[in-house]
């Protein structure tokens, strides 16, 4: 009688071990894309608080709640992570202004991220007068944002209130 050797049960060691590190292997790199969409989302949460904190700025503006003597690197009242500055150009034309808004954050990475808003508008004081030169307070406005280093993206939309605007925005990350 011959004897067959007995079927082989279970996993080599060689076998344990290629699994083990293909499986060691895919966990590094899907940490490691979580970690970049988790820094991704917050740099876009960062973008957005900049750009409403702009927009609010620029409608004090508009309002007359901000004066147009212009501002530099002052913290919200509310939330002293951000820094705005507001500068204030004669656009060429009477009591026409060209108002552009800032607002920055130093990112955790290290890097800084900026928003600018810009609008031309008339002067809030005298706007409502009875001068005859027929000008509105609305005008183009303008908008992006940045993050030190590098650049990406840009988008177009236009504005309501009846005034053409256009928003581009530019986005870097900084690395690790």
């Amino acid at each position: 009688m011959l004897l067959r050797p007995a079927a082989r049960k279970g996993l080599s060691l060689l076998e344990v071990l290629v699994a083990s590190t293909i499986f060691l292997v895919s966990v590094v790199a899907i940490s490691q894309i979580v970690s970049m969409a988790s820094d991704a989302a917050l740099n876009v949460q960062y973008r957005t608080h900049c750009t409403l904190l702009a927009q609010s700025k620029m409608n004090e503006v508009i309002a007359g709640a901000q004066s147009l003597s212009g501002e530099s690197d002052a913290a919200f009242d509310d939330d002293p992570d951000y820094s705005y500055s507001v500068t204030v150009e004669d656009a060429g034309v009477a009591n026409l202004k060209n108002v552009t808004v800032k607002v920055g954050r130093d990112l955790p990475t290290g890097g800084r991220m900026e928003y600018s808003l810009s609008q031309m508008l008339l002067d809030p004081a005298v706007r409502g007068s009875t001068d005859s030169s027929g000008q509105t307070s609305e005008g183009a406005t303008t908008g992006g944002s940045t993050t030190t280093p590098p650049t990406t993206g840009g988008t177009a939309a236009p504005s309501t209130g009846g005034s053409a605007a256009t928003k581009t925005g530019t986005t870097t990350t900084g690395s690790k």
